[in-house]
């Protein structure tokens, strides 16, 4: 819901002058739903402390404070501040963006082109697209420091939806836009700073995916500069802001390695990990190798070997249990033995074969395919005659004769038709 007002704007009361304190809440209808509290400058308790004004009442007007020299005022060109003040003419040396080698901007406007930067209110406000490139540098910085504080009150998700929002204003700026090396300085510095950020708020939240991102693209832009070390890009950022050399390829850098394979760890992604983090280990002995007494890649080359130990310990586990997994999927025999383990366990057959007990059981007999190569095939089975009268009708048949009784039954019938064919034709003749 949006506030009732600014944060720290001076508003008119009709008790006088007020500082917001808490700017208060109200529905998009405007409804005021919490109080704003407003401390009233114009008047002071016995303690000499000033009271607090709390109101539902979001209709208070700005403090428009008289323009003077020393005033910090917003032009179309930028935010400033008068250096020289004439009703006709005022003179405005800008602080948004400053000419080559760093020279000051100076302005000669007219009045109505000048008004008061007031805390909390934004009198020349332009759509984002109306923006010039430095003011979309300036917006991100104010983001960043948005984040900061939300970090402060350890409120990771917001942070992270300001560093986003810096990191949306930056990637708006084209590089035409920006004929001054302080601001494509001022501009990579903050946008690797933020990738950084997030992608460490992003691994608080468990979003491994967008870590990984944010730290990859962190890792581009210092390798792009590094390519270009010594350039007047990198000059600036130490001379200027501060970012020297060290603290840009090397803390920075281990920053978003650290980062990285973390994020990609927690995709399982165990081989990615530990081949970035030796890149690392790697920058920062380098580092060490110039400079040993390098506080800075000294604590990060300890966090870079402490994760690249803990991963492939991670990933020696994770193949051990893929292994046992296959194993009980698909089977898996057991290997073979060593020389020394064969003959020992030979050595043991033989005592335990002295050993055996004379009531131990006999040898499984040699298999049938053995057995028949050892010795011919008995001859077939000959059919044993049946004793007239029908004898032995209770015993079963054998093996032979159930096999082939239909046709034996067959044979005997036709051979009793003939008989009694040739009996008949002897009586008559």
């Amino acid at each position: 819901m949006p506030p009732l007002y600014g944060d720290d704007a001076l508003v008119t009361t009709p008790y006088g002058l007020g500082k917001v304190l808490s700017p208060g809440l109200r529905t998009p209808g405007g409804e005021a739903v919490l109080p704003a509290e407003i401390s009233l400058a114009s008047w002071t308790l016995a303690g000499g402390k000033s009271p607090s004004l709390f109101t539902h009442d979001g209709s208070f007007p700005a403090h428009v404070p008289p323009l003077a020299a020393g005033s910090k005022v917003a032009t179309p060109y930028g935010k400033g501040v008068i250096t020289a003040y004439h009703p006709s003419k005022i003179t405005v040396t800008l602080s948004s963006w400053t000419l080559a080698n760093s020279s000051p901007v100076l302005c000669y406007l007219h009045p109505d082109q000048v008004a008061p930067d007031v805390p909390g209110t934004d009198p020349l406000k332009k759509p984002f697209r109306a923006l010039s490139g430095y003011e979309k540098i300036d917006f991100a910085f104010t983001k960043r420091d948005a984040a900061k504080a939300a970090l402060q009150l350890k409120d990771t998700a917001a942070a992270n939806l300001f560093f986003e929002q810096a990191l949306f204003c930056l990637q708006q700026v084209e590089n035409e836009d920006l004929k001054v090396n302080l601001y494509r300085a001022r501009l990579l510095e903050c946008m690797i700073a933020c990738l950084n950020n997030s992608a460490l708020c992003c691994l608080t939240l468990r979003e491994w995916q967008k870590a990984a991102d944010g730290s990859r693209q962190a890792m581009m832009l210092v390798d792009a500069l590094d390519r270009k070390r010594g350039g007047e890009i990198v000059k600036v950022m130490g001379e200027k802001l501060g970012v020297d050399e060290g603290r840009l390829f090397v803390d920075w850098r281990c920053k978003a390695i650290c980062s990285h394979a973390r994020a990609l760890s927690e995709l399982g992604e165990f081989d990615g990990a530990i081949a970035v983090l030796k890149r690392g280990a790697e920058i920062c002995a380098e580092a060490l190798a110039a400079d040993a007494a390098d506080a800075a890649a000294t604590s990060s080359d300890a966090k870079i070997k402490k994760l690249l130990a803990t991963y492939k310990q991670h990933k020696k586990r994770v193949g051990e249990k893929e292994k046992k997994a296959a194993m009980k999927m698909f089977g898996g025999g057991k290997k073979p033995a060593s020389p020394a383990r064969k003959a020992a366990g030979e050595q043991g057959g033989e005592e335990k074969k002295e050993a055996a007990p004379a009531d131990a059981r006999p040898a499984a007999p040699a298999p049938v395919k053995q057995r028949e190569a050892a010795a011919p095939p008995p001859p077939p089975p000959v059919p044993k005659k049946e004793p007239e009268g029908g004898g032995g009708g209770g015993d079963e048949p054998e093996p032979w004769y159930s096999e082939h009784a239909e046709a034996m039954i067959l044979v005997a019938g036709i051979a009793g038709v003939v008989g009694l064919g040739a009996m008949l034709w002897g009586r008559k003749k």
